[in-house]
């Protein structure tokens, strides 16, 4: 029902020659959802309930070709390509610790023309896409990259430390690295996912949080990595200037 409303205001504002009495309208109907959520009993299905709504409601903009199409994807390829660089890397230098840097960003205005990219550095290489689906915050593009890498470390089957400048997704990949398992409420299939790769990870695989953009110059990574600090940075940003790069 929420697209086929979705379908119906785009085909309206269509007619009308503007799009901008859609989004006021969608803006309203979600401001008067939040208002009313006491009516459900749960913030929880309000938020699912938004999230459908928006998502379903830029899969119609899709559709009419009114915004950038969701590009075609297939991760495995990359994946693949990123775990072996990790395997040939351990082969190389086994007794060196792998760092593995991921990063996610946005460009452009609120839907239905934003776009997000994700990627992935270790060493000096650098893997990057746009990210698929509907979703496209920056939490959403740093959750994604942290997944690429989470299903190549599975591949490859090698210890690492994977390296997040967004805490709210380190701290949830570092949890379910941990053996963790409790899902948030919201965006339930990614983060199950994360947590999926994550239980079949390298046991001594673990993930830190490095600071971006030079912030927190007195910052120093926990033991035992505390001298690898101008290192992380340096990863880091090669993953930053990853995600202009899709």
């Amino acid at each position: 029902f929420v697209h086929l409303g979705a379908i119906s205001l785009l085909r309206g504002s269509q007619r009308s020659g503007s799009t901008t009495s859609v989004f006021s309208r969608v803006s309203m109907g979600s401001c008067l959802l939040v208002r009313d959520k006491a009516e459900f009993g749960s913030t929880v299905a309000v938020q699912s309930l938004t999230r459908l709504g928006t998502s379903l409601f830029v899969y119609g903009f899709q559709r009419f070709g009114l915004a950038p199409p969701a590009p075609d994807h297939d991760s495995s390829a990359v994946t693949d390509e990123i775990a072996q660089h990790l395997a040939e890397q351990k082969r190389l230098l086994p007794d060196r610790r792998l760092f593995i840097a991921t990063d996610g960003g946005t460009a452009g205005q609120r839907f239905p023309i934003r776009r997000s990219a994700w990627a992935v550095s270790c060493n000096d290489k650098t893997w990057n896409g746009a990210v698929p689906g509907c979703d496209h915050s920056s939490t959403d593009a740093e959750r994604y990259a942290a997944l690429m890498a989470l299903q190549a470390l599975e591949k490859a089957a090698v210890p690492a430390t994977v390296l997040i400048d967004n805490m709210t997704v380190q701290n949830k990949v570092s949890y379910y690295l941990q053996g963790g398992s409790r899902l948030p409420p919201d965006a339930t299939l990614q983060w199950n996912a994360l947590k999926r790769h994550a239980h079949s990870c390298h046991e001594c695989t673990d993930c830190c949080w490095v600071p971006s953009h030079g912030k927190y110059s007195d910052w120093t990574p926990p033991k035992p990595y505390a001298d690898r600090a101008e290192e992380w940075r340096a990863y880091n940003q090669l993953a930053d200037e990853g995600t202009t790069g899709p």
